[in-house]
Protein backbone atom coordinates (compact mmCIF):
# COMPACT_ATOMS: atom_id res chain seq x y z
CA UNK A 1 0.00 0.00 0.00
CA UNK A 2 3.08 2.29 1.01
CA UNK A 3 3.59 2.68 -3.10
CA UNK A 4 0.44 1.87 -4.40
CA UNK A 5 0.80 4.25 -6.96
CA UNK A 6 1.25 2.88 -10.69
CA UNK A 7 1.92 -0.43 -9.65
CA UNK A 8 -1.67 -0.86 -8.38
CA UNK A 9 -3.29 -2.97 -11.24
CA UNK A 10 0.25 -4.83 -11.68
CA UNK A 11 0.10 -8.01 -13.52
CA UNK A 12 -0.18 -11.23 -10.31
CA UNK A 13 1.84 -13.61 -11.97
CA UNK A 14 4.95 -11.03 -12.86
CA UNK A 15 7.84 -9.83 -11.07
CA UNK A 16 7.71 -6.39 -9.85
CA UNK A 17 10.62 -4.19 -11.25
CA UNK A 18 11.81 -0.91 -9.47
CA UNK A 19 14.55 1.14 -9.25
CA UNK A 20 15.99 3.26 -7.15
CA UNK A 21 13.75 1.59 -4.71
CA UNK A 22 10.72 4.06 -5.54
CA UNK A 23 10.52 4.26 -9.49
CA UNK A 24 8.13 1.74 -10.62
CA UNK A 25 9.38 0.28 -14.03
CA UNK A 26 6.51 -2.80 -14.57
CA UNK A 27 7.14 -6.27 -15.77
CA UNK A 28 10.15 -8.41 -16.65
CA UNK A 29 9.75 -7.60 -19.80
CA UNK A 30 9.10 -3.91 -19.77
CA UNK A 31 12.46 -3.55 -17.78
CA UNK A 32 13.77 -4.99 -20.67
CA UNK A 33 12.74 -2.51 -22.77
CA UNK A 34 13.30 0.33 -20.43
CA UNK A 35 16.78 -0.77 -19.94
CA UNK A 36 17.43 -0.76 -23.74
CA UNK A 37 15.60 2.79 -23.99
CA UNK A 38 18.04 4.55 -21.03
CA UNK A 39 21.34 2.83 -21.76
CA UNK A 40 21.18 0.35 -25.07
CA UNK A 41 21.54 -2.74 -22.69
CA UNK A 42 20.20 -6.00 -24.41
CA UNK A 43 20.42 -8.85 -22.51
CA UNK A 44 21.46 -11.77 -24.51
CA UNK A 45 21.49 -14.01 -21.43
CA UNK A 46 19.67 -17.55 -22.13
CA UNK A 47 16.37 -17.93 -20.42
CA UNK A 48 17.64 -21.13 -18.90
CA UNK A 49 20.33 -19.26 -16.86
CA UNK A 50 17.18 -16.89 -15.68
CA UNK A 51 15.17 -19.95 -14.85
CA UNK A 52 17.76 -21.97 -12.74
CA UNK A 53 18.57 -18.39 -10.93
CA UNK A 54 14.91 -18.40 -10.26
CA UNK A 55 14.57 -22.23 -9.20
CA UNK A 56 17.67 -21.60 -6.62
CA UNK A 57 16.12 -18.88 -5.16
CA UNK A 58 12.69 -20.79 -4.45
CA UNK A 59 15.09 -23.64 -3.65
CA UNK A 60 16.38 -21.80 -1.07
CA UNK A 61 13.60 -19.96 0.07
CA UNK A 62 11.25 -23.44 0.89
CA UNK A 63 14.96 -24.62 2.46
CA UNK A 64 15.51 -21.88 4.70
CA UNK A 65 12.51 -20.94 5.84
CA UNK A 66 12.48 -22.07 9.89
CA UNK A 67 9.49 -23.28 10.87
CA UNK A 68 7.40 -24.56 7.97
CA UNK A 69 7.19 -27.83 5.53
CA UNK A 70 6.47 -27.40 2.34
CA UNK A 71 5.28 -30.72 0.37
CA UNK A 72 5.37 -30.59 -4.17
CA UNK A 73 2.88 -32.86 -5.93
CA UNK A 74 3.05 -33.18 -9.84
CA UNK A 75 -0.43 -34.05 -11.42
CA UNK A 76 -0.27 -36.17 -14.46
CA UNK A 77 -3.21 -36.59 -16.60
CA UNK A 78 -2.90 -38.29 -19.84
CA UNK A 79 0.60 -37.15 -20.18
CA UNK A 80 -0.01 -33.50 -19.56
CA UNK A 81 1.07 -32.23 -16.21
Amino acid sequence: MEKKGPFFNHKANAPIVFYNDLAYVGDADTFIDWALNEFRYVDSTSNLIYKKKALDAYRGLIDNTPGKNYAFMDVNINGDV
